[in-house]
């Protein structure tokens, strides 16, 4: 392709000399041997065809982008699924928290009041005694 003054900058992008390419297109023979073959005479060897069969390779049914895609949402799925488990896992240690709280409270009032009469009693004994 830099023979027709077409090159690949350091981004990525593609930039041409339009020197290099208006005398290409001044020989379109040799052009399309370029684009469609080598000019051994195979008629898969040119860009065209090499790039036709990239994008093939990538967009068909099995390919790169199709296995990635079904990769990905697998993963999804997985995760899902992981969240899923974490949030009953949550649930079941939050319901047991609160039913220990709740038996602790409830220990609490009786301690609490156990202490009340405890006091109660020793003021009256101590007032009999004295």
């Amino acid at each position: 392709m830099s023979d027709i003054g077409i090159t690949m900058q350091t981004d990525g992008s593609l930039a041409a000399d339009s020197a290099k390419l208006d005398n290409a297109t001044g020989h379109l023979t040799e052009l399309s041997k370029l684009l469609i073959t080598d000019g051994s005479g195979s008629a898969d060897s040119g860009f065209a065809r090499r790039f036709k069969r990239l994008a093939d390779a990538a967009l068909s049914s099995d390919g790169m982008l199709a296995t990635r895609t079904a990769s990905i949402q697998a993963r999804t799925t997985r995760n899902s699924k992981s969240q899923d488990a974490m949030q009953k896992r949550l649930d079941q240690t939050q319901a047991r928290l609160q039913a220990q709280y709740s038996a602790l409270d409830s220990q609490m009032a009786t301690l609490n009041a156990l202490s009340t009469y405890m006091t109660q009693q020793i003021t009256q004994t101590n007032k009999s005694t004295l």
